[in-house]
């Protein structure tokens, strides 16, 4: 897989930058505001597959994982969002290329609003330069939330998996 970098993107009138975030460490233990999306391309099963996952159920196989929170940065001394930063990685899978960028949604840019203190996910996808997939796996107070995103070469559209808000945080 490769890593791209890019510059300066804006987003809702804030920065958005592409960066290496860490890899989520599965030692910190489970907290009720997690969330965490993960990625998997896997070029000899030629599947690709981003998954949004609770600290409950995390996934058994291995994936590339992040914390919605460590892709933000709030203002110091303020309760506001500062910037939101994006994953970016190219999946080439046969003879198409994929372009994935996974992003933060705040729950809102104000920390004390409404659902202000959760950072929920989204992604992008882009096969051959043609988007197939834009849309947040959550928002604030969402009743279905997108816990799987699966892209294989044998069909033409993602195969998007939906849970119901009691489902997923089970």
């Amino acid at each position: 897989m490769k890593i791209i970098f890019v510059f300066c993107i804006f987003f809702f009138c804030n920065q958005a930058f592409a960066f290496e975030a860490p890899q989520y460490d599965r030692s910190r233990g489970p907290t009720d505001d997690l969330n965490i999306i993960g990625l998997e391309c896997n070029e000899n099963m030629k599947v690709l597959e981003i998954g949004y996952f609770s600290a409950y159920n995390l996934p058994t196989k291995s994936m590339e994982l992040w914390d919605t929170f460590d892709l933000k940065k709030n203002k110091k001394d303020s309760d506001y969002v500062e910037s939101v930063y994006e994953i970016i990685r190219i999946c080439d899978i046969g003879k198409d290329q994929y372009i994935v960028k996974i992003r933060p949604v705040p729950g809102n840019w104000n920390l004390n609003g409404r659902c202000g203190a959760r950072t929920y996910g989204g992604a992008s996808i882009m096969k051959n330069d043609v988007l197939i997939f834009d849309e947040n796996f959550e928002e604030c107070e969402s009743e279905k939330i997108i816990s799987k995103v699966r892209i294989s070469t044998d069909q033409n559209d993602p195969v998007i998996t939906k849970l119901d808000h009691k489902e997923f945080y089970k």
